[in-house]
């Protein structure tokens, strides 16, 4: 399931260990009572009990949730629609920032992200982990509801969050090809979306996902592009061990004899790393084996060497001796 180790993944874990059938009993005070109906689904028993004054914004002695959320989560459209025709807020969130949108989002009922867009949810507040709703719908992989959420206003220009997110470097680090179209389609004719695009590229090349990094490349991603804090995306290639990526790269002409912020060149790093395999399509490019790192002041075979990279070694000595690998 997608949203294990989340915030989302944990309160939906407590719902699998609740019961869903709660019988609501006249003794129980109204909060209790809603909250029972709610989980139930029982459309008639929650109108009823609003209509007598019950709190559509409280959720039995759950401080941590709320009613509209909790329906929410469990695609209760109907119970949804009495909750807010009777006041429910769309803009209170769950411990965790979570609004309804967001858990209905999450959880691809599209029914319900409908209904809270046509009560004024709110599509730009962010959860824990800064993720608005159009974050959300990427990182869920749910293309039908971003594309949704692009048609009811949600912004697509809107820059990096502070953890370098945007829903379009989020879906191409996740490998959706789908949702990534949506996100490119939609921000087409931004002049300024070129960190976005190279934050993306990182992200999907780090991860291994060559056809998202070919689409990236089509929509112009830069391949050496330079950003404060980030290594450029040949980095990503190497460490996310697809060689066709790095191939990829290597034909739109990335520069093989870049630094990144440890002081390495892409060859020292695949050296480091020990792949051979790499290190070979770097040295057939015309990777410099005489740069030296800029801390260590090592060269590439130095490198093989201290960390005894044997098929390294000798693929590095044979350039070496011949001038190039045979």
């Amino acid at each position: 399931m997608q949203f294990i180790g989340t915030s989302e993944g944990k309160r939906y874990l407590k719902l699998q260990i609740e019961s869903v059938a709660f019988a609501v009993r006249r003794r129980d005070p109204p909060p209790v009572a809603l909250a029972k109906a709610i989980r139930a689904n029982d459309v008639a028993v929650v109108q009823k009990l609003l209509r007598r004054g019950a709190n559509p914004n409280v959720f039995g002695k759950d401080e941590t949730t709320t009613p509209l959320i909790e329906a929410a989560i469990r695609g209760y459209a109907g119970v949804m629609e009495v909750l807010l025709l009777h006041g429910a807020s769309p803009f209170l969130t769950d411990i965790f920032y979570n609004t309804a949108l967001h858990w209905a989002i999450a959880n691809c009922h599209m029914d319900c992200v409908v209904l809270l867009l046509d009560y004024g949810s709110a599509m730009e507040k962010t959860n824990e982990e800064l993720r608005t709703s159009l974050m959300q719908a990427a990182f869920y992989g749910h293309a039908k509801i971003a594309r949704y959420l692009i048609h009811r206003g949600a912004q697509i220009d809107q820059f990096l969050n502070p953890k370098d997110e945007s829903a379009l470097t989020i879906a191409c680090e996740r490998g959706d090809m789908a949702t990534a179209k949506v996100l490119l389609k939609a921000g087409d004719s931004r002049s300024d979306r070129g960190k976005e695009l190279h934050v993306a590229l990182i992200k999907a090349a780090s991860k291994g996902h060559l056809e998202v990094v070919k689409l990236l490349l089509d929509r112009k991603a830069e391949v050496n592009r330079c950003d404060e804090n980030l290594d450029p995306p040949i980095f990503a290639a190497i460490s996310g061990g697809n060689l066709d990526i790095l191939r990829l790269l290597i034909s739109h002409r990335v520069n093989i004899e870049e630094w990144n912020e440890e002081g390495y060149t892409p060859l020292m790093m695949a050296v480091r790393i020990g792949s051979a395999a790499f290190v070979a399509v770097l040295l057939d490019a015309g990777a410099d084996i005489s740069e030296l790192s800029l801390r260590e002041q090592d060269s590439a075979l130095a490198i093989a060497t201290r960390l005894n990279r044997m098929a390294v070694q000798d693929l590095i000595l044979s350039v070496l001796a011949h001038g190039s690998l045979s």
